[in-house]
């Protein structure tokens, strides 16, 4: 049935014409909109520290509680792991970024963005090392810890910051990394 109501008459929209709003709709712009504004996006947008969550949720899902001296550690290795390739990530598009007025940590640090990278790797691997001997854990640990972070500190130190492709090459391999150290996890439990 055709509505035939004049549409000054009309209270509530008809259901094409809820479906031709709603199509209309432009995605949710906020992330972008901290980003104009803070340049530490990642320590301010959800990924940062709503992603690394997850070391204290799978911890308490294995185990059955969280434990505080392992879980935050771990916590704060997979933000600073975050920052790395966060911030590697955006040196891909820096030239636009700064163009256009986007504040993100690849403007922030700029030049001495490997002089950042290597400060987040070294609290990365120190809160994996605590993380490490809260939990009494075996050699395996340790020798897969040392494998992970010699790894990403390769990555940091081959990376061309101004080469985007580069960038996306190295951001790719971060996946290698977290393979790296779920192995460690896994295989110090199931071998010590």
């Amino acid at each position: 049935m055709v509505d035939e109501t004049p549409n000054n008459l009309r209270f509530r929209p008809t259901e094409s014409e809820q479906f031709q709003k709603s199509s209309e709709r432009q995605p949710n712009k906020s992330p972008s909109l901290i980003k104009s504004f803070y340049e530490l996006g990642r320590f301010g947008k959800p990924i940062g520290f709503s992603v690394n969550w997850g070391a204290m949720l799978a911890y308490a899902a294995i185990v059955g509680y969280i434990n505080p001296s392992i879980t935050f550690p771990l916590y704060l290795a997979g933000v600073n792991w975050t920052m790395i390739y966060d911030t590697i990530y955006a040196h891909q598009d820096v030239n636009d970024d700064i163009l256009i007025g986007v504040k993100s940590t690849a403007v922030l640090f700029g030049e001495k963005t490997k002089s950042y990278l290597a400060i987040f790797h070294t609290g990365m691997t120190v809160c994996f090392l605590i993380a490490g001997i809260n939990a009494q854990a075996g050699w395996i640990y340790y020798l897969g810890t040392l494998c992970t972070m010699l790894h990403i500190a390769n990555m940091i130190r081959e990376v061309d910051l101004k080469n985007p492709a580069s960038c996306s090459q190295t951001f790719e391999t971060t996946r290698t990394s977290g393979l790296l150290f779920f192995l460690t996890i896994v295989l110090d439990n199931m071998y010590t």
